[in-house]
Parts: structure tokens; sequence; C-alpha cells
């Protein structure tokens, strides 16, 4: 009787092993495997210290000198900045950078947040902490893709998207070398959650992409994306001086039905006149907004704000983003002012310029293919892998 009785128990446990990997718990035990190549990542600035804890053998350096300062194994400290530079807990260090180097083995926890690579703490001149991750893009990736992109949406659209992130990371490194970091972990940017943020199948999408990326021409563009275009992408040129072919604007039927597809939103007129006033315009009470004109794929350009001091046009997409990205979902929208709010009827979410992750999620579910997807959005561009002998990572 015992012995079934250990039977039943190692069959639960490799069950809710099972369950565990299912659920991404386990999510790395597959790695991209292969050249490296280091991208820089700002997970946090602006902070007044961060809570570190090192767990395995780790050695901390000067930053730009390359000293050792201090090594060992499993520190769990607070860093703060300091008039001198960094205090790590009660040492007061005379430096203004420290980098941390892990073992391949051991890991670099921020705030209860897991990374890998290497991590560098930075005291700016404002006397705040900036902390940049040096990871590995294949890593960096498998940190993003789950927060991009749903990780049990098909494999196509995971790969799909798995590309255009990499195509996006590596023109933004290339393109700020001269920065201290290359991206951020913001949606302004791509979401980054690190080590943590990693599920098995985000993960297999990286792994079978291994190296490959849009280019135009032969050379890397900035491959934008966006969550849905509500039936038309936008051309980035509107936006910003990417002016390509390449990221023209075009119909999409693939993300109607969506959730994001249509939206409605009420928003007092007091709550945007404030979100403007913050931005720099000096607007009374708010009376009446109306839209000006708009572009081929239906979004609003700019709108007119009628208040009490006089009238103010507003670009519709800087309108978004100081009244709140997330609200107003996108720029095409309708607008209707009563009494004291501003009522909105819209489309879509995000600036709508490049792939539409609904419509690529539309299209696998019609059985499109990865470079299907990415041949809609992206029109006349190529795969490359960055490994491969003609590979030419020059920018557009």
């Amino acid at each position: 009787m015992k012995k079934y009785k250990n039977i039943t128990r190692l069959l639960i446990i490799c069950g809710a092993l099972l369950l565990l990997v299912s659920n991404g718990v386990l999510a790395m035990s597959a790695k991209p495997e292969g050249p490296k190549k280091y991208i820089r990542v700002a997970i946090s600035k602006d902070k007044k210290s961060v809570k570190l804890y090192l767990k395995g053998r780790y050695s901390i350096y000067t930053l730009h000198t390359n000293e050792l300062l201090k090594d060992g194994s499993n520190l769990k400290i607070v860093v703060y900045p300091s008039a001198g530079g960094i205090r790590l807990g009660k040492e007061d260090l005379n430096v203004f950078g420290i980098r941390i180097a892990t073992a391949r083995d051991a890991s670099i926890v921020i705030d209860g947040r897991k990374f890998r690579g290497i991590m560098d703490i930075i005291r700016e001149a404002n006397g705040r902490l900036l902390l940049v991750n040096h990871v590995d893009i294949e890593e960096y990736l498998c940190g993003v893709l789950r927060h991009e992109v749903p990780h049990y949406w098909p494999m196509e659209t995971l790969k799909a998207q798995a590309v255009v992130s990499r195509t996006f990371a590596l023109y933004q490194h290339i393109n700020n070398k001269e920065m201290d970091y290359d991206l951020t972990n913001t949606a302004f940017s791509q979401v980054y959650g690190g080590a943590a943020g990693e599920k098995r199948k985000t993960n297999k999408a990286v792994i079978e992409t291994y190296g490959e990326v849009l280019t135009y021409k032969g050379k890397i563009f900035p491959a934008y994306f966006h969550a849905c275009c509500g039936g038309h992408t936008q051309d980035a040129g509107r936006l910003w001086k990417n002016d390509l072919p390449v990221l023209k604007g075009r119909t999409c039927g693939y993300c109607r039905n969506t959730p994001h597809y249509p939206w409605k939103r009420k928003v007092s007129l007091w709550k945007i006149r404030g979100h403007l006033n913050d931005n720099g315009y000096k607007l009374g009470k708010i009376l009446s907004i109306k839209a000006v004109d708009y572009d081929a794929s239906g979004r609003i350009k700019n709108l007119k704000v009628c208040h009490s001091g006089g009238e103010a046009v507003v670009s519709a997409y800087r309108f978004r983003i100081m009244v709140s990205p997330t609200l107003i979902k996108s720029s095409k929208f309708k607008i209707k002012t009563k009494s004291d709010y501003a009522y909105f009827e819209g489309k879509g979410w995000g600036h709508g310029v490049g792939m539409c992750q609904w419509g690529a999620l539309g299209m696998a579910m019609k059985r499109h293919k990865k470079e299907d997807i990415l041949r809609f959005y992206y029109p006349s561009s190529e795969i490359k892998n960055i490994w491969s002998e003609d590979a030419n990572l020059k920018l557009f």
C-alpha cells in the first residue's frame, strides 16, 4: 500500500512540474544559443534608491575604469545616490557609476525583478539613479515578447513579433550608440520585464527566428508596431522623420473583430485642460474641441480647442499622449463636447504605424505564415539574419 502511495505522490509532483512548465514558470529550460550581440536597456530612471539582490557569484567594478570594488556571493543591499557618488548600504563609494557582473548561473534582482547579463548603476546629475541592463539581444527578446503579445497567441504571430522587436531593438542600438542606453523598458520603446517575464512559447518564437531582422533595400529600418490599427495603418512620416515606402500606411481588414477596434470614452474638460496646461498650454475654461483635418488613414491631424481665453490648435497625436494614451486609445476618433465633458468614439489602439498586432493575430488565424504577416505590414521588406555573411547593419 505504501508503494502505491509513493507512486501516487510521484505522479502528483510530475503533474505539478508539467503545469509549471505550461504556465511558463520554467520557461527558460530552452535558451537562445549562438553568437552574442549586447544591447543596453534602461530598466529604471530617476530612482531615489534600489533594492539589490545578487544571487550567486558576483563582481562589482567601477563603471569606466573597470577597477574591482567588491566580489563574493549572495549580496542583499540597498543602493543610494550620495553626494560623493554611490552608497552601497553603509559603504560610500567615490564613483558615479558601478558595473555588476555575475556568474552564468547567478542572477541580478532589482526591486524584486530578475535580470540577466550585466547591470550598470549610474548616479546622474540630478542626484538620482539610472539603471542600465546590458543583455544579449536574444535574451532581451525573451523578456520582451510576452509583454508585447499574449504568449498563448498563434506561433506565427509570436514569430512575426520576435522579428519586428529584434529589428526595432537593433535599429535603436545602432542609432543610440552615443547615448547612455539604447532602449527603455516602457511602452514608448518596448516593454521589457527581464528574466522573470519569460514564457516557454514566446521563448520558442525567439529561438526559431534567431538573428532574423527586417531590412529595406538591404538596410535596417525602425520596424514600428502597435496594438490595433482600427482598419488602416498610418504613414510613419506623419509622426516621425522615417518617411520610407516600407512604413507607409495601408488598409487592414484583419483586426476588425478585436476588443480595441471600437472604443468609447467620456473625459471631463477640466481634466483635459489640466493635462494640456501641464504641457505648456495656457488654456482658460474649455468650451469645445473640434477636429481640424484628417490624414489618409482616417486619423485626426489637428484639433482646435476653443476656450475662454481664445483658441489653440493641438496636434491630435500630442493631444492623445498628453491626456493619456491608454484613455484616448488612438487619434482615429470622433469627438463631441457637451456641458463639462468630451465624448470620444474611436477605433484602434496605438500610433498606427507598422505592424498591427491584433491584425497579425487575425492573419495567423487565417493560416498566414510569419513571412506573409511581415510582408503585408512592411511592403518590400526582406528578412535577413544578422549573422549571415551579407548582412548589412547600416541604418536607413
